[in-house]
């Protein structure tokens, strides 16, 4: 959030080809941050219409990253 509290300011945008690990490793390790995530995989499927048997899924994630301060 910007300092007004009235917008998200975007810290980084990941590439296509970005993993979960790298979206972990840009986190910050004091601070708080939110984050979305989109992964795309299949799953074996009987009942799957294309060629390969496989269905594509594709889910966002939408992660809360709070390091509690001691």
């Amino acid at each position: 959030m910007d300092d007004a509290v009235q917008r998200v300011v975007v810290d980084k945008v990941g590439g296509r080809d970005a993993g979960f690990d790298d979206l972990t490793a840009a986190l910050p390790t004091a601070d708080c941050r939110y984050a979305v995530y989109d992964l795309d995989f299949t799953i074996g499927d009987a009942t799957a219409k294309g060629a390969d048997g496989e269905a594509p899924r594709s889910k966002i994630f939408f992660i809360s990253w709070y390091i509690s301060l001691k």
